[in-house]
């Protein structure tokens, strides 16, 4: 094993110094980069490579709808994929844009300390079938943002509800299953869920659209067919969710967090402890971001900070040992030692992070318990890990799009049948290739009903 690993260092540096000699001689241009974070990764990467002055970094002139566009235009060297904002790796490698990597012994020993969670999802979307990679994770500590399903239901708060007695919801259409009941049964003591911003907004998007959204184009995508949003069972389910919010809204939602009730719900970005502060919940009790209880029970990982090379790139050799210089995925932030708690459960330390939250005042709901992480490793016996693009608003169609979430959701002005249309006609007008619209933000007023 020691031979092997001296070996393949030995050809990563000789790459290496083959480069660095281009680069003092001025015989090669410098790699051209677009969205590598950091300039720490811009001069390390240079002095690696031979050149005297920190790479070239990228910026696109125009905005673009499509990352394979931006990709096709600019022709960089090296660059940087969110998978929940660009297409993914997967889909990139078979726009021929990629060049896969062998691995090196670094990266496959870091990889095999991540949690069982994350390597599927590596072998699954980032690896090919002859063992290479079409990406490894970014420099710094965060890794993964998972946004890829519902929420949590809360064991002991359930145990001890007027809904003991009923199954919790798996799946998006049973949470509106779950929500009529809760609304029609006395539940004193008992709240359905907070918005983590507490208002109206967030309690929205927590609850009902982004859910929604995100789990029918998750359904489109994992089944390989076009993500179409006038489909009769989404006008079904965008007309229940948008009534069932609005008599939500008078008997559930609160401003402020009570620690005086119990939450049946959690959040999908709380890690422990339920908004009372006292119930507690692992990863045994996430409700997955799936339509309906008959699809797989998915688990949708975003990589936030990917890098890859590009096919052609005359760098495509040196992407391994570049690529490498992330290792290890760990820093320093006041006084914690950090980790990524999705990637490296293990190595986490939750009495830091919650006595950091502590010291700042942070809210106590976002404290982390140890069995909520020890829970992470068991995911993958559960819980079917995917790596989807899932952003339901397309870039030139932002303002469009916003008008349109408001209308349906707050003022009720579109039917489910205009807004499914509304949808799809957004998705349709998507630019291909430079954008050259300029894009605005429109606000939109708090609903005061």
């Amino acid at each position: 094993m020691r031979k092997r690993i001296t070996l393949a260092v030995m050809a990563i540096m000789l790459c290496v110094m083959t480069a660095a000699n281009a680069g003092a001689e001025g015989t090669q241009e410098s790699p051209t980069l677009l969205w590598i974070a950091g300039e720490e990764t811009e001069k390390q990467w240079a002095e690696m490579l031979g050149f005297q002055e920190p790479l070239k970094s990228l910026v696109a002139k125009q905005h673009y709808d499509s990352f394979i566009d931006l990709i096709n235009d600019y022709q960089p060297d090296f660059f940087g994929v969110d998978t929940d904002m660009q297409e993914t790796p997967k889909a990139l490698y078979k726009a021929g844009l990629i060049e896969p990597f062998a691995p090196t012994s670094a990266m496959l020993e870091e990889i095999e300390s991540m949690s069982p969670l994350i390597q599927q999802v590596i072998r699954n979307e980032l690896m090919t079938e002859d063992g290479k990679l079409l990406a490894y994770p970014g420099a710094g500590y965060f890794i993964c943002f998972v946004p890829g399903f519902i929420g949590y239901w809360v064991p002991d708060a359930w145990a001890a509800s007027p809904f003991r007695d009923i199954t919790p919801p798996s799946s998006f259409e049973e949470l509106l299953d779950f929500i009529e009941i809760f609304l029609d049964m006395p539940h004193e003591g008992f709240r359905l869920f907070y918005g983590t911003a507490g208002d109206k907004r967030e309690y929205l998007s927590e609850l009902f659209r982004d859910n929604l959204l995100e789990g029918w184009i998750l359904r489109c995508r994992v089944a390989g067919i076009p993500v179409v949003f006038s489909d009769p069972k989404f006008i079904e389910l965008a007309g229940r969710a948008q009534k069932l919010y609005k008599r939500l809204l008078k008997v559930d939602f609160k401003q402020k967090v009570s620690t005086k009730v119990r939450y049946l719900l959690a959040g999908r970005q709380q890690y422990g402890f339920s908004f009372n502060q006292k119930d507690t919940f692992t990863c045994a009790n996430i409700i997955p971001l799936r339509i309906t209880a008959d699809q797989p029970s998915l688990f949708n990982v975003r990589m936030v900070s990917l890098q890859c090379v590009r096919k052609g790139s005359n760098y495509a050799s040196y992407a391994p040992a570049l690529f490498e210089t992330a290792i290890p995925h760990v820093e320093k932030k006041r006084s914690m030692t950090m980790y990524d708690w999705w990637v490296f459960p293990d190595k986490f330390n939750p009495e830091e992070w919650n006595q950091d939250l502590k010291k700042h005042n942070g809210t106590k709901y976002r404290y982390l318990t140890k069995e909520w992480l020890t829970s992470i490793s068991m995911l993958d016996q559960s819980i079917v890990p995917c790596m989807e693009k899932t952003n339901w608003i397309i870039e030139s169609q932002y303002g469009a799009c916003m008008r349109a979430q408001h209308q349906f959701w707050v003022d009720g002005k579109l039917t489910a049948e205009e807004y499914a249309a509304e949808m799809d006609r957004e998705w349709a007008a998507a630019i291909s290739g430079a954008n050259d619209v300029e894009m605005w933000i429109e606000e939109f007023p708090e609903d005061t009903d």
